[in-house]
């Protein structure tokens, strides 16, 4: 792993080093073609040399844009500028592309590799012949001078520099995605069936399912709502009514709830079950008659204190008598 990341790492510093020398390149050639010091003519008797470029041409310290030039000259003067045309709009569409593939999630095709490698490539060309008739035909009228030299320089650094980007392109670019491992834990855990109806004692809150404290007809830790169920339901049956006005109120479901696991599943017992879970909830117990529950440990918002209440004739209505959840025996 670390050698792959040595690797990747030593072609980025490649593929940069290679924009480096295109840009550098780049310069050098643009200063060639703009200044005139291409030819040097000294005829001597004294006079001042005449001095050539692809634009102006200079005999001393007089200088003058001029187009009376040989043939040579203007083929020279017509692929250098080719060239120049090539270098920028590769530059300029490289960039517009770019800029355009950024804003698309799937671009169907990568035009910035082409259009820059195709207009450096055909400019590297165009300057390579340039340079081949100049060199050939003015070294016999006189002596090639700087920009000439900077203009033949700058093939030495463009051409290596866009093979080094061509080459570490795909290495720098790609991007090695690795799928993560998905861990799937069977949530094993085990739902008591539902009580059996019953018509004395045990109170409500029987009945089996439901999750702890989450659903209403389920045995749990415990569940401040209206639907009473129990500390832990066990063979005695839920709780009844818990609430912070009737903290030992009447049965509501009779019957006997079996013992819930604790914890349920990893999350804790006040957690619903994942979405995956294909645990099949049981259905509640079947209602009993319900005499007065047994007397409970408190709960939070109960005084421990809290007394029962006489009998099922004389006990406060519950929370479902009060608003018509069940019709009153």
């Amino acid at each position: 792993m670390a050698s792959t990341e040595e690797e990747k790492r030593k072609q980025a510093y490649i593929h940069l080093g290679g924009y480096a020398l295109l840009i550098l390149g780049f310069i050098f050639f643009t200063v060639g073609f703009a200044t005139g010091g291409w030819l040097s003519s000294n005829y001597g008797g004294g006079n001042p040399s005449h001095e050539y470029g692809l634009w102006v041409y200079c005999y001393g310290d007089y200088c003058n844009w001029t187009s009376a030039m040989p043939s040579w000259m203007k083929a020279t003067k017509a692929m250098q500028t080719m060239a120049i045309m090539c270098y920028l709009l590769g530059i300029l569409l490289a960039f517009f592309f770019h800029c355009m593939e950024q804003t698309m999630s799937n671009p169907p095709f990568k035009a910035e590799p082409v259009v820059l490698d195709g207009f450096v490539i055909a400019g590297n060309i165009l300057c390579f012949i340039g340079i081949i008739v100049y060199g050939s035909k003015g070294n016999k009228e006189g002596d090639l001078k700087y920009s000439y030299a900077l203009s033949t320089f700058s093939l030495f650094l463009t051409t290596p520099g866009i093979l080094m980007v061509a080459l570490t392109r795909s290495k720098v670019t790609s991007k090695s995605t690795v799928a993560p491992a998905i861990a799937t834990t069977t949530t094993s855990a085990h739902f008591p069936q539902p009580g059996t109806q019953s018509n004395s004692g045990g109170g409500g809150g029987g009945g089996g399912g439901g999750y702890a404290g989450q659903h209403h007809n389920g045995q749990g830790q415990h569940n401040p709502s209206s639907y009473g169920q129990g500390q832990h339901a066990s063979s005695s049956g839920g709780g009844a009514t818990r609430n912070a006005s009737y903290p030992y109120g009447r049965g509501i479901a009779g019957g006997e709830g079996g013992d819930l696991p604790y914890p349920m599943h990893p999350e804790g017992p006040n957690n619903p079950a994942p979405a995956h879970s294909s645990v099949a909830m049981p259905e509640p117990g079947p209602i009993g008659g319900g005499g007065r529950g047994s007397r409970l440990p408190p709960i939070s918002g109960a005084h421990p204190s809290a007394p029962l209440p006489p009998s099922d004739e004389e006990a406060p209505p519950s929370y479902f008598e009060a608003t018509g959840g069940y019709s009153q025996r």
